[in-house]
């Protein structure tokens, strides 16, 4: 995990983490599927799934703001045909490098002063399966995408940032890098330098997808922060599942 002066620190999902229906042309990646112990999920079938996650970054060098979250809480539902529905709690969240900067899930907990360091994220995706890798491609809510909206306190309390509040949004990508393998426990996390280029790069063999993720206008991207425990919680809770 990188630590700097550019960035922004969130955990787990490293969701952040964590969803999106993108068009991706068949011959260049291949639509997927989840599977619970080898058969996927059939029309109007639905399972829960939920983990939690490790310290990660989300970050953003236009800015070189930094937070820092210690713990995080993923929800989800898997849906037919690769689709999925997720949120995910980030906890315990501070600006690195200003100790009076104060985080809020939304205005009413920033103008009470209650609930400091916690971040809501939720979105949806969709499965896609490339070179042996299976990838959900995320997005935000909505027409303008929107993950989450984080709030910080006044600069009357010291906080550089004033009042700030700020959306991110937008399109990324996740990995299920054991997701070939049928598992009680999956893992779900950002992707590596080597997936970004193959997903966003336009050379010979790339996607050239073009996902855009941004903190405001800024362009952001997830780094660390890997799910491990991602396992089923509804009706087939404690069997093994997959992608395919």
């Amino acid at each position: 995990m990188r630590h700097g002066p550019q960035g922004i620190k969130i955990l787990g999902l490293s969701l952040l983490a964590a969803i999106s229906v993108m068009a991706v042309s068949a011959a260049a990646a291949q639509a997927a599927h989840f599977a619970i112990e080898g058969t996927p999920l059939a029309a109007g079938d639905s399972e829960t799934v939920a983990g939690t996650g490790v310290e990660g970054e989300l970050l953003v060098p236009g800015i070189g703001l930094n937070i820092n979250c210690t713990s995080s809480a993923f929800t989800g539902t898997l849906l037919p045909a690769g689709a999925a529905d997720a949120s995910v709690l980030f906890s315990g969240c501070t600006v690195l490098g200003n100790k009076f900067c104060k985080i809020y899930e939304n205005e009413a907990n920033m103008n009470a002063k209650t609930n400091a360091g916690n971040i809501l994220a939720t979105g949806t995706g969709e499965l896609h399966l490339h070179e042996g890798q299976h990838y959900l491609i995320v997005k935000g809510v909505g027409a303008e995408e929107i993950f989450t909206t984080v709030y910080f306190n006044t600069a009357a309390e010291g906080c550089n940032l004033g009042g700030l509040s700020m959306v991110i949004k937008g399109l990324t990508a996740l990995v299920l890098p054991t997701g070939l393998t049928n598992l009680v426990n999956q893992t779900i996390a950002p992707l590596t330098a080597a997936d970004d280029l193959l997903l966003n790069g336009s050379a010979a063999g790339q996607l050239n997808l073009k996902l855009i993720f941004k903190f405001g206008n800024e362009p952001a991207r997830l780094d660390g922060g890997e799910i491990t425990n991602a396992h089923l919680t509804g009706k087939r809770v404690g069997q093994k599942w997959q992608a395919l």
